[in-house]
């Protein structure tokens, strides 16, 4: 019963929020994080779920497109955090003042998240219809 309901779910339920590493325009990751939120069932892996990316250069926005994250840029696990590591302690600062609704300071002591709550993404108004929009 339980690899029935990750082979419909995966190992991330809807509106769980993934903390990812971009890519730019030619493929390439880059030197930071971004959000998304699993946005649909029956992913082909089951580790790499289906989500709308909500945060863009740093900003949240509406969702701008269903992406799926695969387990080397999902900072779920440990082969994608590892490559933020190299990143400058202040630069993942930056990121993380820029991506946190309630910064303080003495959060900079969990630098990488590993997930995120979406809670406060969805209290602001137009980000609620997520998964009504077809975005792609």
């Amino acid at each position: 019963m339980a690899n029935v309901l990750i082979s419909i779910v995966g190992q991330f339920p809807l509106g769980y929020g993934i903390v990812y590493i971009p890519k730019d325009l030619r493929g390439k990751e880059l030197a930071q994080y971004e959000y998304a939120i699993v946005t649909e069932l029956n992913p082909q892996n089951s580790e790499q779920p289906i989500c709308r990316t909500v945060s863009k250069n740093l900003i949240f926005v509406e969702g701008i497109r269903s992406e799926v994250v695969d387990k080397s840029r999902n900072m779920h696990f440990n082969v994608a955090r590892k490559k933020l590591e190299k990143i400058d302690p202040k630069r993942l600062s930056e990121i993380m003042q820029k991506l946190t609704h309630d910064f303080k300071p003495e959060q900079l002591n969990e630098m990488v998240p590993y997930t995120w709550e979406p809670h406060k993404y969805f209290c602001i108004d137009g980000y609620q219809n997520l998964w009504s929009r077809a975005l792609n």
